[in-house]
């Protein structure tokens, strides 16, 4: 190791200690309320996956919470002194299945971390609502495991509901982000003789998430050089249907990832019209998603931020 390296691996580790500290103190404040906390990626992974405290960075809290909690996780983060969106109302406000599941919370203190608040495992800008709704949260918490972080009780995933949510995540950044394909191999890595398989195949289908998780997969094995025994198993048994079948063509062809990743998801919408529909909101976005980009409440949003948008582009 090198001196720059030294210097990159001691910057994390202290930033690490940090966070896993404020995370802590957080995770104390929402134990005396009856908040349970699912602990995601990173913070997660430093303790579990990762055999030293410095070798993965990170910037930010991840963690997943029960929506019925959302206003009172709001309200405790808020009287910590973090700060919301503008737009979060609105999102709490939103009946509908949707596509955005998360809030940033910050505080407006140097070197202190954000928070980013889950209540889905799916997270994206695309018009993705109809796949949110097959995905049941309350099997994702009914096989947590429980956990401690600096001595405060938490939850983590399960390593097959990991590896499904590692690869969703994955494909939603269309593969930019080199650490989330090692988060999989690491992921692979630490639970091959404990992992199931069949639990894992069983529930990708139940999510209605063969395709997109099989895909993720396959092109990070491509990626990092990896070999997935099981793989072929997310395959059903007919096969894949036509167009999942030409979109999986393009697993070794496609280049522009974010057009390959993009097609995932449109090939996964029934019928012509929500094709038709998934197509349309990528251009013109609900106004949630509008306001999520622009940080303002919803009904702020005009025709203009639209043509600005589209002509931006």
């Amino acid at each position: 190791m090198d001196i720059a390296e030294q210097r990159r691996y001691y910057k994390t580790a202290a930033i690490n200690l940090l966070l896993s500290n404020y995370l802590a103190e957080i995770l104390k404040i929402f134990s005396r309320h009856n908040i349970r906390v699912i602990v995601l990626k990173g913070m997660d992974f430093i303790h579990n996956l990762y055999a030293d405290i410095g070798m993965r960075p990170m910037s930010d809290i991840d963690i997943l919470v029960k929506p019925e909690d959302l206003q009172r996780v709001h309200i405790i983060l808020s009287e910590l002194g973090y700060a919301a969106p503008r737009y979060t109302a609105d999102m709490f406000e939103f009946s509908s299945p949707s596509s955005l599941n998360t809030v940033m919370y910050n505080l407006e203190i140097p070197d202190k971390p954000a928070v980013h608040v889950h209540w889905h495992l799916i997270n994206t800008t695309w018009p993705v609502d109809s796949a949110i709704k097959y995905v049941d949260i309350s099997r994702i918490w009914e096989h947590a495991q429980p956990i401690h972080i600096v001595g405060e009780p938490a939850f983590r995933l399960c390593p097959e509901h990991l590896l499904l949510y590692l690869a969703v995540h994955n494909l939603n950044h269309f593969f930019a982000k080199n650490i989330l394909q090692v988060d999989i191999e690491k992921t692979l890595r630490a639970y091959k003789d404990n992992f199931d398989w069949d639990f894992f195949v069983a529930e990708t289908r139940r999510f209605h998430l063969s395709f997109i998780v099989y895909c993720s997969l396959f092109r990070t094995c491509r990626n990092q050089g990896l070999y997935i025994e099981q793989l072929e198993r997310l395959i059903p048994l007919g096969g894949f249907n036509r167009g999942q079948r030409i979109i999986g063509k393009l697993l070794d062809r496609e280049k522009n990832d974010y057009l390959f990743c993009c097609l995932c998801y449109w090939i996964q919408e029934k019928g012509l019209l929500r094709k038709l529909s998934f197509g349309l909101r990528l251009v013109f976005p609900r106004r949630l998603v509008m306001a999520h980009s622009l940080n303002c409440r919803a009904a702020d949003i005009r025709i203009s931020d639209y043509l600005q948008r589209i002509f931006r582009r």
